[in-house]
Parts: C-alpha cells; structure tokens; sequence
C-alpha cells in the first residue's frame, strides 16, 4: 500500500494483522457502496 510516497506491507505471517486491515477495508467498502446508492427496504412484510 502507499502511503505518503512510502510502501508498506503486512507480511504474510502476521495473520492477525491482515485480518484487522481485511476488516477495515470491508466495513469501508460498505461505507462507501451505502453513502452512493439510496437507502432502499431489504425486505418487505406484509402485516394483516
């Protein structure tokens, strides 16, 4: 990854490193695809 004209890496073996950047990066990701689409109904039920 770069940063500030640097490169950084998580080494392969530092797996619990990679799982909390892994992490980081999905909730951003759903951040992201939230904020550009309009919020819409996952289901709908139907109460009688």
């Amino acid at each position: 990854m770069r940063y500030r004209d640097r490169w950084f890496y998580i080494d392969d073996r530092d797996r619990d490193s990679k799982r909390a950047f892994n992490a980081l990066y999905d909730l951003w990701q759903l951040s992201i695809r939230s904020s550009s689409t309009q919020a819409e109904p996952l289901n709908v039920i139907q109460v009688n």
